[in-house]
């Protein structure tokens, strides 16, 4: 490609890469492989459907992708209300657990107070 030359003249607009590489053969489109087509490439760009999927086939698809979709996002719901829920109860479950432990400390500290002196310093000893 670095040695071709356009004609001085300007009149023949050639692409260089065609002048290069010669014309492309019936059925192969270069860099694309055996099987190929313009034809097929342009329905493929082109926003038409091609026909490699039918499109009944590629309905069904989307119509499944659909279903599952609003599966999942059910299902995400159901386990942020699950997570909410049993972050509620923890709470509860915590608060239950420092009033019990107020309490039971409350009630050390009664009974302590009632005990002999002997007895606590025996305590304190051990």
């Amino acid at each position: 490609m670095k040695n071709y030359k356009p004609p001085e003249d300007g009149s023949a607009l050639v692409d260089p890469f065609t002048v290069v590489m010669n014309k492309e053969h019936d059925g192969y489109l270069r860099l694309y492989g055996r099987g190929v087509t313009k034809k097929i490439l342009k329905k493929m760009d082109g926003g038409e459907e091609p026909y490699i999927i039918p499109g009944g086939l590629m309905k069904s698809f989307q119509a499944n992708l659909e279903v599952e979709k609003t599966q999942l996002f059910e299902m995400r719901k159901e386990i942020e209300d699950d997570h909410q829920r049993k972050k509620a109860e923890m709470e509860a479950m915590k608060k239950d657990f420092h009033s019990q432990q107020a309490h039971f400390e409350s009630r050390i500290q009664s009974i302590l107070k009632k005990l002999p002196v002997e007895v606590l310093q025996d305590l304190e000893d051990e």
